[in-house]
């Protein structure tokens, strides 16, 4: 499909709503008695931002934005080859790429300033199972939960996102492996803790459901990307979805299960040497 056929439909669209809504000749909305307000995105593929800028001068009165779609999210959106079987994929399109973004700004500051940088990315353990045990409304308060109680682990320089059907991530600036951790277990115990509070509401004798957590730590020896720190993250949170207990794996370590202690050899020598 061109890019004027692309550009064509999304103008016929505006149009269309603009009669249905009763918006002005203009393309300003009326304003409603309780000032609602919602965002709207639509993919266009094969279109970059100067052919949107181009349209937009000559198109469309404000209040737009345009969000550059990676290739390899756009593939990954539209595996069946039909464009028109997108849209349930763009949200998650454009919150991969407002992680991503996040990810860069900070990786931008470190190379000027040094310091650290974690990811953690965490989901429910057996969620596939669980959405076919639990009735919607359970699982949709167990996400809620998980949400909340990274939230309540957050400061406001950290960075809270979505990858994927009720997996979440933090991005933690100033943060190193052990502080991660830390984190990670808090989040854990706080969540195992709601968990059984909204098990024993719903009634029944069921195991309340766990959380699994990755970790992935900016390594200033190695050239990182975001895709990179997130491909790394998401490995570790599938390791830790298969671990029998603990459910924490961090990216370039042995799983917690795995370890005949808990301190890896690097951290002995920060713990007793410092540093550097």
């Amino acid at each position: 499909m061109s890019n004027n056929t692309e550009f064509t439909e999304l103008a016929e669209e505006l149009l269309a709503f603009q009669q249905i809504h009763g918006g002005t000749a203009k393309g300003r909305r009326k304003k409603s008695q309780n000032d609602a307000a919602v965002l709207v995105a639509r993919l266009l593929p094969g279109v970059d931002l100067g052919h949107w800028r181009e349209f937009y001068r000559n198109n469309l009165s404000g209040r737009w934005c345009a969000l550059p779609v990676g290739p390899a999210l756009f593939s990954e959106a539209d595996s069946t080859g039909k464009t028109a079987g997108v849209s349930p994929h763009l949200a998650q399109i454009l919150l991969n790429e407002l992680v991503s973004e996040q990810i860069q700004r900070e990786l931008l500051r470190l190379s000027r300033t040094g310091g650290e940088l974690a990811i953690m990315e965490v989901t429910l353990q057996g969620r596939d199972a669980l959405s076919r045990e639990l009735p919607p409304k359970t699982l949709d308060a167990l996400d809620s939960g998980l949400v909340n109680c990274l939230a309540q682990c957050r400061e406001e320089c950290d960075s809270l996102g979505n990858t994927g059907p009720g997996r979440y991530v933090l991005v933690l600036p100033g943060v190193g492996l052990l502080h991660a951790r830390l984190m990670a277990e808090d989040m854990q115990k706080k969540f195992s803790a709601l968990a059984a509070k909204l098990c024993a509401a719903k009634g029944g004798d069921a195991i309340p459901p766990v959380c699994a957590v990755g970790i992935a730590c900016f390594d200033s020896h190695e050239r990182s990307s975001p895709p990179m720190l997130l491909q790394q993250c998401e490995h570790a949170l599938h390791e830790a979805l298969e671990q029998r207990n603990g459910h924490i794996s961090i990216a370039g370590g042995d799983a917690l299960d795995k370890r005949n202690t808990l301190v890896h050899s690097s951290e002995k020598r920060f713990l007793f040497f410092g540093s550097n």
